[in-house]
């Protein structure tokens, strides 16, 4: 699966991937998940 977010802090990022997996995308109790941040740039 792959998600673009539009921010610039890597920590905010971080927070809202985390908080859309865990809410979104698995079920904690059974699941567990791993995400990786790829900046990009924007021309």
């Amino acid at each position: 699966m792959e998600i673009t977010i539009d921010e610039s802090s890597q920590p905010v990022a971080e927070a809202k991937v985390n908080d859309m997996a865990e809410k979104l995308l698995s079920n904690p109790v059974i699941e567990e998940f791993t995400y990786s941040l790829e900046e990009i740039a924007i021309d």
